[in-house]
């Protein structure tokens, strides 16, 4: 009787591992294939192409266009030793700055109080041309140029809007040393607000003082502010998880291609705020490690979220050495909230058709049984969208124009909590943004100079050169009166720049919070009884 049932399961076997064989050596030979073909292009046209190509850039082209058809995260790193190692150990220093590209080129967009490049006098708005000497035009080369050793230097020469000279700024390189929570206050009627700027190391223990500071101080109800985290290591959004829920609680599931490759994350110490009213805020670019925590705390029922849907970002990156001081950073997992939700906006790429990426929207609950909308990152509980800006305040927001103003209006001024600016201030401030040149920054602008340089090439266009000249002149003039009509809103603008300019941030969120609509909506929902 044994022997049949041996001889009846052995078919079976055998048949799950010829399929197994067959499909693995259909890979096999579907890489073998496809690599004779690349290796063969690629050589006849090095060798017989009209023109001479170098080797190394052509197979670079190559590759980043193979990579184009995945994820934006995975990449090909053509760095030297010297530069992996230091992506490896983290044991890089920075400047202090966030830079984007645009139609100006790499512009700086924030500069962080109290490092390198703030002492040295850069400012927001300013364009980064060279860095030691070499022109720089993609945000990959100034990360690598700028990456370095804490403590060496790097020279960077500047174009600052409304001056004609290059500047140059020797900056020394210095450790990440940013707070992870710039901000800890109590608001009105014993609620506490904190924001977390990034997950970096300790932004976990870092957030239990915080919560054990204000518990001190009364403590009724928390608001976790992670607008605009765009987020950071794994373990830190782990260990913020931590602090409010339970002790063994699954916080996040991280899924690659097998199911062996399947890790759960489970909260590892006692919670520090575990039962209170909680509320967090999201919003459009809270990414990774912050749609890690506010998933969890949704999906366990322990926090309400507020504000916009999240960014979306719910994809693992692991870094392969390839060869000749090169390597591969390369998409290996996806995120899942606890309910079983998949954090990333699908599809990732242009052959993500699994069903794996499939997710039925009504499939998910939380704990207590409350339906979850599912994919394209976090949905707030309470939809509150940000209060819509005019389309020239969002410029001058754009290139931080209004802190150039601040700069040299803040220190002719007694400090005061009480500030409001005076309608002859806010005339000063349109005045220099006239004398700055605003309408040039805007993308119609600079199309129409296009036009009218293109039309001058051709011939003496002049009706057609007239007509673009009155069009130039009249989006200007609407652009400004767009400004005079939002002058209370330049005001708000000016004053908060100037408190900055004269107290701790918390003391001015404390100042300004009132006009910010989606934390008025947190404060709100604490008060109301679930």
């Amino acid at each position: 009787m044994k022997r049949f049932r041996l001889w009846m399961v052995i078919p079976f076997l055998l048949l799950g591992t010829g399929g197994w064989l067959a499909t693995n050596t259909d890979l096999f030979f579907q890489i073998t294939r496809n690599l004779e073909i690349f290796s063969k292009v690629y050589r006849l046209v090095l060798i017989n192409y009209t023109d001479e190509i170098d080797p190394s850039r052509f197979m670079s082209r190559g590759i980043q266009a193979m990579l184009m058809a995945l994820d934006p995260y995975t990449t090909f790193i053509e760095s030297t030793a010297t530069d992996m190692e230091l992506m490896m150990s983290g044991n890089t220093g920075g400047l202090g700055i966030s830079v984007n590209k645009s139609g100006d080129g790499l512009v700086i967009t924030e500069v962080i109080e109290g490092f390198a490049a703030y002492r040295e006098g850069l400012r927001v708005g300013d364009v980064i041309t060279r860095v030691d000497s070499v022109q720089v035009s993609s945000l990959s080369d100034l990360s690598q140029k700028v990456r370095g050793k804490p403590g060496t230097t790097v020279l960077l020469d500047i174009r600052r809007p409304g001056t004609r000279q290059e500047l140059q700024f020797m900056v020394t390189r210095e450790r990440n040393q940013l707070s992870n929570i710039p901000v800890s206050v109590m608001l009105a009627d014993s609620v506490g607000y904190i924001k977390l700027y990034r997950f970096n190391k300790n932004t976990g223990s870092d957030l239990r003082k915080s919560i054990q500071a204000l518990q001190k101080q009364g403590l009724a109800g928390l608001i976790l502010d992670l607008r605009g985290n765009p987020g950071g290591r794994l373990d830190e959004a782990v260990q913020v998880s931590s602090q409010f829920l339970p002790l063994n609680t699954l916080v996040v599931t991280m899924k690659g291609r097998s199911e062996e490759s399947r890790q759960d994350f489970f909260s590892d110490e006692r919670p520090v705020y575990g039962t209170g009213p909680l509320v967090v805020l999201i919003d459009s670019l809270s990414a990774s490690a912050s749609e890690i925590v506010a998933g969890a705390l949704q999906d366990h029922d322990r926090a309400t979220l507020v504000g916009t849907r999240s960014f979306g970002k719910g994809l693992v990156q692991t870094i392969h050495p390839v060869a000749y001081e090169t390597s591969l950073k390369m998409t290996t997992a996806r995120y899942y909230t606890p309910s079983g939700r998949c954090i990333q906006v699908e599809p990732i790429n242009e052959f993500d058709d699994s069903d794996s990426t499939k997710t039925d929207s009504t499939a998910f609950r939380t704990d207590s049984g409350r339906p979850l909308k599912a994919a394209n990152g976090i949905s707030p509980d309470i939809l509150v969208s940000a209060k819509p800006l005019p389309a020239a305040i969002r410029l001058i927001e754009r290139y931080s124009m209004v802190s150039w103003f601040a700069d040299s209006l803040a220190p002719r001024l007694t400090p005061s909590l009480g500030f409001k600016p005076t309608n002859e201030q806010i005339s000063g401030l349109i005045g220099f943004l006239k004398t700055n040149r605003l309408a040039s920054k805007t993308y119609t602008s600079q199309d129409l100079a296009e036009l009218k340089a293109r039309a001058l090439t051709f011939g003496p266009y002049d009706r057609f050169v007239k007509s673009l000249d009155e069009s130039a002149m009249a989006f200007e003039n609407d652009l400004y009166a767009e400004l005079e009509s939002n002058r209370e809103i330049l005001g708000s603008m000016i004053r908060r720049d100037c408190l900055l300019r004269w107290y701790p941030l918390g003391e001015v969120v404390l100042q300004t919070y009132q006009s910010d609509r989606q934390l008025i909506q947190a404060v709100s929902t604490l008060r109301t009884p679930r």
